[in-house]
């Protein structure tokens, strides 16, 4: 009776969805009659966690028995009324009943399905557990249910989620953190502007509690902009995402999610934020609002630790991917107009993006040229660049050229003389075309190079002058590199129509 009840009762609430209206007297009825308490108390009954919601029943001799739905993962009426019991607590949130899924008795009984699949549980059921939570999580007033304990041991839960191996099941429970922080945002905003604050410091938020500040994006510094595709992050993006991904991305960089949600996070924001139908200033007001620079320097700067301590080990090299897809993203959000947003974490940027600069890895330095062709449109970002502090041991470890003779210190050379050596190296090629981009974004910031050249100590030796013959020279060599690399394809084109023919 009750596998039954449960598959009509999910058919009907399908119905009321399909029919984009708000049904008041449904919502009422389920309110009322506790569906949500009630279907998920009927999940005991259906044994679908092999113990993890149901303890094994005891003989009168005091042995543990297990029944025989245990030992065969239950009949196929079983299974198929488990799936329609979580189906409708999935629904439950799309049609206004968010707020019953967020209380202790539903949450005591489906936190323990978020685990792993077993021998007796269907793969689909922690998805559909957190489909329902991720739901729920959407209604503000659900958030007023959950005390300061209930709330931790379901973000305790949901972190322990994200971290199985199926990756859109994964996903769904760092939407569901999103959520859970997007809300809370939201009421701590609502109690600051009197709202009344309840027992944990929140209040019911309304509509323009949940309004993002808009931030503009900031226009170049520089008259004529250089712009590169970026280099290819492993693993790639399966495809892009609209806005709706950022905040969840976002959360996936956190310094405690799962190793595996970070990667995948870092490959589908770059695919995000290199999209050509991207609307700057909706990206930027989403990514300063979920903290995206601060996630990215952070996760930059410790993996970049991380990767000097790993060595050569398999986690040293982990953790250089990770910096290296935090730079990727950094340079497009530099890209999309976001240099405030990075501006506070500059300076320890700096440091890990310049020493790519001359990394052995022929990635790494692409990905450093590729940071710092887009940051240069910005002033700061290009003062720091002239001013970092390069050992020449490093270039000639690197297999640049040093060209020491227009230099006055031996010893070391700026940044601006490493991007200058990688954009004139001889054999040419796609970092090349970059460093020459970024080179000319710096020319153009004549007021920071004018102050250097007249007003720095000579303990500042390292830094390159270029003289205005140079300089005239320098402008010019993306687009002399441009056209060299189309009178290239053009003749290997001509070449290949040769051997076919």
């Amino acid at each position: 009776v009750r596998a039954t009840a449960a598959v009509r009762l999910a058919g009907i609430l399908l119905h009321a969805w399909r029919r984009g209206v708000h049904d008041e007297i449904l919502l009422y009825l389920l309110e009322s009659s506790l569906a949500a308490r009630r279907l998920a108390f009927a999940l005991h009954g259906f044994n679908i966690a092999d113990g993890a919601t149901s303890a094994p029943a005891k003989s009168a001799g005091g042995s543990v028995a297990c029944s025989a739905g245990h030992r065969d993962g239950g009949t196929a009426a079983s299974k198929a009324a488990t799936q329609a019991c979580l189906f409708c607590l999935a629904m439950l949130p799309l049609l206004g009943g968010g707020a019953t899924l967020f209380t202790d008795a539903v949450l005591d009984r489906l936190l323990p399905l978020l685990g792993p699949p077993t021998a007796t549980t269907h793969p689909g059921h922690s998805r559909l557990t957190l489909l329902a939570l991720q739901n729920a999580s959407a209604d503000a007033r659900a958030h007023r249910l959950l005390g300061p304990s209930t709330r931790q041991k379901l973000v305790d839960a949901l972190w322990r989620a994200a971290a199985l191996s199926y990756a859109p099941t994964a996903d769904v429970a760092l939407s569901t953190i999103a959520n859970l922080a997007a809300v809370a945002t939201a009421s701590a905003t609502a109690a600051e502007a009197g709202g009344g604050a309840g027992h944990d410091g929140l209040a019911e938020p309304s509509e323009a509690n949940f309004v993002l500040p808009t931030i503009s994006p900031r226009a170049a510094d520089v008259a004529t902009v250089y712009r590169s595709p970026p280099p290819p992050y492993s693993p790639a993006a399966a495809g892009v995402e609209g806005y709706r991904a950022l905040p969840r991305l976002c959360v996936s960089l956190s310094a405690h999610a799962p190793v595996t949600a970070k990667r995948r996070a870092l490959g589908l924001l770059a695919g995000l934020l290199d999209s050509p139908s991207l609307d700057s200033t909706t990206a930027l007001s989403l990514l300063a609002a979920y903290g995206a620079a601060e996630r990215l320097a952070g996760l930059a700067t410790a993996s970049a630790a991380d990767a000097e301590t790993g060595g050569a080990r398999r986690d040293g090299q982990l953790h250089g991917l990770m910096v290296e897809g935090a730079l990727v993203c950094l340079g497009l959000v530099y890209r999309l107009g976001g240099a405030r947003l990075i501006a506070p974490h500059l300076s320890g940027l700096t440091l890990i993006a310049v020493s790519a600069l001359t990394s052995i890895e022929p990635r790494e330095r692409a990905v450093a040229v590729f940071f710092w062709q887009a940051a240069t449109t910005a002033v700061e970002p290009a003062s720091a660049l002239i001013k970092a502090t390069v050992p020449m041991a490093r270039l000639s470890a690197a297999g640049i050229a040093t060209g020491t003779s227009f230099i006055r210190d031996r010893t070391f050379t700026s940044g601006l003389g490493t991007m200058r050596r990688l954009a004139q190296a001889p054999a040419g090629g796609r970092v090349a075309m970059m460093a020459a981009g970024a080179l000319a974004h710096v020319l153009q910031h004549r007021a920071v190079l004018s102050t250097l050249w007249t007003s720095s100590p000579e303990s500042l030796s390292y830094l390159e002058r270029i003289l205005p013959e140079e300089e005239e020279l320098l402008l010019s060599l993306p687009e002399v590199l441009r056209q060299k690399a189309e009178d290239a394809r053009a003749q290997n084109g001509l070449a290949d129509d040769g051997a076919r023919s």
